[in-house]
């Protein structure tokens, strides 16, 4: 156990109850209409800084002070501590980050917006983020990422913490009062950008969760006191979703071989070099003859268009714009 100057070892139990008594004190400060607001404001800075300060006691007691983990997803609300939620609620949080994160590392990794060709075990062998410990408290959460090691079957470790980091970087957009724009100016690609919101939407609790907020932090975070989110940060991700889906998207070029084309749906399938599955297009009604003219020949050729969502943020297939020889251009 640590010891504090001039006082005992902490006792674990007791210290954590007493985090969760000082987070209620901080939320009914909070809260408050008998106090002025900086008033308030100021005595509950006070509790939180003490309440950090038995955090990090605590963490060291434990055995979590060092080294830091990659990522801590502290979650909380008044009636949030160790014992008072279910183990159902946090895995649901666990698995929801798993999969944000697995969704974006494959789209970096592969370079298209849903890609289908990575095996999934392989993918998730690449990106599973690894439980480390649980704080008391509010729920806390230590997670590293995977080890070079861990991860070389699936991708770098790069890839994985670019992937966490873009997440995040979507997560602290939220978290501010900034208009969207600044966001699709940092995220100029549409598709990119759409990936992300998403799946940052995933991380982050909405209107009617167990959690009324999260607290992201650990040595990815580069903000000083960790990302504060709420169910407002998930309102404004939803928000900007929305806007996006107004945007035009971003162009689409694939070079490969035509093959099961449906006459009645008005779609084909391109099979690109490396991808067995193909990717499905839609064909304008006046390409429809020079579609089956390539088929036919076999000819390798080069289509571009965009990708087009529906209701839920569904892809669409592709929507042909343009089809030519490859050879020819």
């Amino acid at each position: 156990m640590s010891t504090r100057e001039g006082r005992e070892p902490i006792d674990a139990v007791v210290t954590s109850e007493q985090i969760a008594r000082l987070e209620q004190a901080v939320f009914s400060l909070k809260d408050s209409s008998t106090m002025p607001p900086d008033v308030a404001e100021a005595m509950a800075r006070t509790q939180y800084n003490y309440i950090q300060e038995l955090r990090a006691e605590l963490d060291a007691a434990l055995g979590f002070g060092q080294p830091a983990p990659d990522l801590i997803v502290s979650l909380g609300g008044p009636q949030v501590h160790l014992g008072s939620v279910t183990a159902r609620s946090v895995t649901k949080v666990l698995d929801e980050l798993q999969t944000a994160v697995r969704n974006v590392f494959t789209w970096l990794a592969d370079g298209v917006s849903r890609p289908q060709s990575r095996p999934r075990e392989t993918v998730s062998r690449a990106t599973g983020l690894k439980l480390v410990g649980v704080g008391t408290g509010s729920i806390r959460l230590f997670l590293n990422l995977p080890g070079p090691d861990e991860s070389a079957s699936g991708g770098s470790r790069e890839t994985m913490e670019n992937a966490v980091r873009s997440l995040l970087d979507v997560a602290e957009w939220a978290s501010t009062e900034q208009d969207a724009s600044a966001l699709m100016q940092a995220k100029p690609d549409v598709n990119l950008a759409r990936v992300l919101l998403e799946n940052a939407q995933r991380i982050i609790p909405g209107q009617g969760s167990e959690f009324d907020y999260m607290i992201l932090s650990g040595n990815l975070v580069d903000a000083r006191d960790g990302l504060f989110l709420t169910p407002a940060a998930h309102s404004r991700l939803n928000d900007a979703r929305l806007k996006l889906q107004n945007r035009e998207p971003a162009g689409v070029t694939v070079t490969g071989t035509l093959r099961a084309i449906d006459k009645d749906k008005q779609t084909v399938k391109l099979r690109a070099s490396g991808n067995k599955s193909g990717t499905l297009w839609k064909i304008p009604a006046h390409m429809m003859e020079q579609v089956f003219q390539y088929l036919a020949s076999d000819t390798l050729v080069t289509l571009e268009g965009v990708q087009e969502y529906g209701d839920n943020d569904k892809p669409r297939p592709l929507k042909i714009r343009d089809i030519h020889p490859a050879t020819n251009r």
